[in-house]
Order: structure tokens, then sequence, then C-alpha cells
């Protein structure tokens, strides 16, 4: 589990290296996307698993299939919504690329910002 939590943290300083990582030409961008690519896949899916292992040990035994129903009944939920809202994030952002306050794609990283912290103090409360 610890490491798990230690993904989780390491996940937003990697979310927030990808602008820097577009300011690299040539070659050298190509292996930082490539790497942090690999990284955030990894990431992902440690971070998945983690969740299921967490679901899989709360629950009792009795109530393992009903919980699992539920959470994948919500990961398709979210997994169906997430690109729209993604989209809509993106589309707000383009339209406010010479605002004085979150200007262009800082707003994109400031909302996902606010889902990381959101979600860390709801994990924390566990």
């Amino acid at each position: 589990m610890l490491l798990w939590y230690l993904v989780q943290v390491l996940s937003i300083p990697l979310a927030q290296s990808f602008p820097f990582i577009g300011k690299c030409h040539g070659s050298l961008l190509f292996i930082l996307i490539g790497v942090a690519s690999v990284l955030k896949m990894l990431m992902s899916m440690t971070i998945s698993t983690g969740l299921f292992l967490i679901q899989n040990r709360v629950v009792d035994q009795h109530q393992r299939g009903e919980a699992n129903g539920i959470a994948m009944t919500s990961m398709s939920l979210f997994t169906a919504v997430g690109p729209a809202a993604a989209g809509a994030v993106l589309s707000w952002s383009q339209k406010r690329i010479d605002a004085s306050f979150l200007p262009g794609m800082m707003l994109n990283y400031f909302v996902c910002k606010g889902f990381y912290v959101t979600y860390f103090r709801w994990k924390s409360s566990m």
C-alpha cells in the first residue's frame, strides 16, 4: 500500500511537467514524451490496482460482488463522461488565452490540481 501512496504523490509532479516538456525540441522532446507517457501509464495502472485492492479489503466477503459491480459501473460511467468533460474544459481554456487570471492551458492544470487535491482529502479521511 505504501507504493500506492507514493505513486499517487509522484503522479502530480509528472502531470505538471508536461507543459515544460512541450518546450523542448527535436529528439529530446520525443524521448521525454515517451518516458513521461510510459511513467503515466504505469502510475495509472498502479493506482487502479491499489484502488481495487483497497475496495476488496474493506468490503465483506458476501458483499464483494455487489461492491465490484458498483465500482465497475461507476468506472464505466466516468470513462464515458471524462472525455466530454475534458473537452469542455479544453475549449473553455482556449477561449481564455489572453485572460489575466489563469490564461489558456493554465486553467486546465488548475482544474486537474483541484481534482487531485479533492481526491487526496477524501482519501485521507478513509
